[in-house]
């Protein structure tokens, strides 16, 4: 015996008037919110504060591999790793409620184009957690 199933769902998505750029930079992320007509409603950064503590970070765990300090190192990086990863999330949930607010699709760029820039661009890039 068999059972087959075939579910449809039709759902209307209405067309919102603005658009919401988010351009992905390796030090911050930069979004615009602009209308059909090309004025701009808003432009803004995010994540600029987790850089400054991320080179923070870096130089401290670097200090901590010369004195041979494994524990340490270990400690430093889960707190590295939770840090970006609450900061960038709350990020995220202000992106979208401005999204909301001014009722905007949202575009990101494409990522692809970091591919042949070099190899200290790409780690800058490839150290953003998205």
């Amino acid at each position: 015996m068999q059972l087959v199933a075939y579910f449809h769902k039709e759902k209307q998505v209405h067309e919102r008037p603005n658009i919401m750029g988010i351009d992905v930079n390796a030090k911050h992320i930069a979004v615009s919110i602009i209308t059909p007509k090309g004025k701009v409603l808003l432009q803004t950064y995010f994540g600029k504060h987790i850089w400054a503590k991320r080179k923070k970070i870096i130089e401290r765990r670097s200090f901590l591999q010369s004195v041979n300090a494994k524990q340490k190192i270990k400690s430093i990086k889960h707190y590295e790793k939770n840090f970006v990863e609450t900061n960038l999330a709350q990020s995220i949930k202000q992106m979208v409620s401005l999204a909301v607010k001014y009722d905007s699709s949202i575009a990101i760029e494409n990522l692809h184009r970091f591919a042949p820039k070099g190899r200290s661009f790409n780690r800058k890039i490839m150290r953003i957690r998205f």
